[in-house]
């Protein structure tokens, strides 16, 4: 032990952790992603391109 400093101990649990999710048919699969940092998991569930929104102008007549 020096003068003016502490000893400090810090840990980490590890523990094994297990979820499922039933997916929607309108999530790409083979695009699944995921990724761990800071103890966050962050999964990124993109969307097959068939299903994903789009815009179609409509030109209506005038009598």
């Amino acid at each position: 032990e020096v003068e003016g400093y502490t000893a400090e101990l810090q840990e980490a649990r590890c523990v094994k952790y297990k979820r499922a999710f039933e997916l929607s048919d309108s999530v790409d699969v083979d695009g699944i992603k995921a990724q761990m940092k800071n103890g966050i998991l962050k999964i990124i569930l993109p969307k097959r391109e068939e299903v994903k929104t789009r815009k179609i102008t409509v030109v209506a007549e005038e009598k």
